[in-house]
């Protein structure tokens, strides 16, 4: 649970035991921007052990059971609360009354744009992620951030946003401006994919990229074999997933059993699916042996169930 009045996430809010990392000096480690009053948000566990490996060496977690933590923001208590909080001047300025101003040095701003970086591209990154500034705020920066945006600029090139205000309660803004470069590990085909076939490895090589020469590009460790090409896929081409689809619970040409029902009695035959389907939909199949073509209810199993 955080606090009304915090804006920000910090790493010691996730563990039982703060003091832990307050003698260690990480306990000012910020994680991420916290939900607005009274609302709750959820993150990732792995996401959020991520952030601790890329602080924390040599210590093993005991995590809580699911793989998603709810954070959830204390609401402000009271109406005259609320109205305390800011006032805004003739000229329309907000001033804040309640303002916890504090300052953040280099590392802590750079830290809080690639989290905010992260949310953009809904990706975790490793070590690996290189980032180099242009354009960078004076700091250490003194107020309290209110919000980051990150604005694409084309050719690698972002535009960094920074919403604070001052002690004063004056709103200022600052940016920053950065070019981004991360070497992954990026999936090629070595052979033509036809629209609606299922990926495999045979059609599949690993290869070194840059994850920002491509658009959304899926990476070796993201690769589920639950996809097909959305349309045709040349040879050599590095995946992206406007490529892909998740593949339908059975495919055109699969092979299934079909159940039918006659006077109490239950047969059983195979059939092969004439079109891609989901569970509750109505299919037509071919009886292999006959084939006679016959509709039915597609159940899980996968399972044809034809009544007449």
């Amino acid at each position: 649970m955080i606090d009304s009045e915090s804006n920000q996430i910090y790493l010691s809010d996730f563990v039982e035991n703060p003091e832990i990392l307050q003698e260690l000096g990480k306990d000012e480690i910020i994680f991420g921007y916290s939900p607005m009053p009274g609302r709750s948000m959820k993150v990732s566990l792995d996401y959020v052990i991520g952030k601790f490996n890329r602080y924390l060496d040599g210590f093993t977690f005991i995590c809580p059971e699911g793989d998603i933590v709810l954070v959830y923001r204390q609401a402000l208590s009271t109406v005259s609360e609320v109205s305390t909080e800011a006032n805004t001047d003739n000229e329309g300025t907000v001033h804040s009354q309640k303002n916890d101003s504090r300052l953040y040095d280099e590392t802590v701003l750079k830290n809080l744009m690639l989290s905010a970086f992260e949310k953009k591209l809904d990706i975790h990154f490793d070590d690996n992620i290189d980032i180099t500034y242009e354009q960078f705020p004076l700091s250490p920066l003194k107020g309290r951030i209110e919000s980051i945006n990150i604005y694409s600029r084309g050719s690698k090139k972002y535009l960094v946003r920074i919403e604070y205000l001052t002690e004063g309660g004056i709103r200022k803004y600052e940016t920053a401006i950065f070019t981004a470069k991360w070497p992954v590990t990026g999936i090629k085909t070595n052979k033509l994919i036809r629209k609606d076939v299922l990926l495999s490895q045979e059609y599949l090589t690993f290869e070194e990229i840059d994850y920002f020469n491509y658009k959304e590009p899926v990476l070796s460790s993201q690769l589920s074999y639950d996809y097909v090409a959305d349309y045709t896929i040349s040879e050599g081409q590095f995946l992206e997933w406007s490529m892909l689809k998740k593949r339908a619970y059975v495919l055109k040409g699969q092979i299934i059993s079909a159940v039918v029902r006659l006077t109490g009695v239950e047969v059983t035959s195979k059939v092969e699916i004439l079109e891609n389907a989901e569970i509750g939909q109505l299919v037509k199949a071919k009886n292999i042996d006959t084939g006679i073509i016959v509709t039915g209810i597609l159940d899980e199993g996968p399972v044809l169930r034809v009544s007449y």
